[in-house]
């Protein structure tokens, strides 16, 4: 009968143990400047920086992205440490403070933008544009684009709209880029911007 092999917490490795746990990560590449810092004080035994690291989990991969997520969200003055069940970092939920809505008669596409103020000033967006058959959207978080005002956030995401409408063939499209294009009309301090389809 086989012995059933113990498996050692990560944080209880070795230093070269978690070496070797290291290299079977492979991390995208916005992943790899906090990795390069948990790898430099592995090396130095920099008892601070690990802890700091391996705090926000209980396998590499998993206390890497919530470190990173939480590092993210500092910046923008969010501090709360909370897990879901899996044990990933709950990140902050916003509420749209303003949404602009194009909708077309009598057709089921809806294309909107949400606008949300985080903590420390900043203006992030949520976009969902679609035209029949294909569509794109993401939430409100912050991992995108951030902006100084309000009105910055409004015209870059109808911008964004815009861009994405022209690279369908859908008959819509035309007309969300027109209405978008009305509404960065009314936003615009330099006059009316050319419509280009």
């Amino acid at each position: 009968m086989e012995e059933e092999e113990i498996e050692i917490p990560y944080k209880q490795l070795s230093k070269f143990d978690k070496f070797s746990e290291f290299k079977e990560v492979n991390f995208c590449r916005d992943e790899r400047r906090h990795a390069a810092i948990y790898l430099k004080a592995l090396w130095l035994n920099d008892v601070d920086t690990l802890n700091e690291f391996e705090r926000f989990g209980d396998r590499i991969y998993e206390f890497m992205l919530n470190k990173r997520a939480y590092d993210n969200n500092l910046s923008f003055g969010y501090t709360e440490i909370a897990f879901d069940e899996n044990g990933w970092l709950i990140e902050p939920k916003f509420e749209p403070i303003e949404t602009i809505l194009i909708e077309i008669k009598k057709s089921n596409c809806r294309n909107k933008i949400e606008i949300s103020k985080t903590v420390n000033g900043k203006w992030i967006i949520g976009i969902s544009c679609n035209a029949n058959s294909s569509g794109f959207g993401s939430g409100l978080n912050l991992w995108g684009e951030t902006y100084e005002t309000q009105k910055e956030a409004q015209i870059d995401g109808l911008n964004r709209m815009i861009e994405w409408h022209k690279t369908t063939n859908e008959a819509i499209s035309k007309t969300v880029i027109k209405l978008a294009t009305d509404k960065l009309n009314e936003l615009s301090d330099i006059g009316q911007l050319q419509l280009t389809i």
